[in-house]
C-alpha cells in the first residue's frame, strides 16, 4: 500500500500515480481523474511533485538523462524546505 497523498479525499499516491500514466498532466487533470486535493488543497504541492517526476520520466525515456532529473528533483526539495514552495522550473 502507497503513502496517502490527499488525507481529505483519502487518495494514496498509487491513484495519482495511475492517474499519470492515464494522462494526467496538470493539478487539474489529478483532480478530475482521482477527486485529490478537492478538500483543503495542503496535498497539491505532493501531487505536483508527483506529477513533474512522472513528467520528467517520460522526458528520461526520450533523452536517457538521469542527471537532469536529480538535480531538478533536488532543487525542489531545497526550495521548498528553505523557501516553502517549488521554484518555477522552465
Amino acid at each position: 500500500m502507497t503513502p496517502v497523498v490527499c488525507v481529505c479525499q483519502h487518495v494514496p499516491e498509487e491513484v495519482v500515480e495511475q492517474a499519470c500514466q492515464r494522462g494526467a498532466r496538470c493539478l487539474d487533470d489529478v483532480r478530475d481523474m482521482t477527486g485529490a486535493c478537492t478538500g483543503c488543497g495542503d496535498c497539491a504541492p505532493d501531487i505536483e511533485d508527483i506529477l513533474a517526476d512522472h513528467l520528467e520520466r517520460d522526458h528520461l525515456n526520450d533523452t536517457g538523462s538521469t542527471s537532469a532529473l536529480l538535480a531538478k528533483r533536488l532543487i525542489r526539495c531545497f526550495a521548498r524546505e528553505t523557501v516553502g514552495f517549488p521554484p518555477v522550473m522552465s
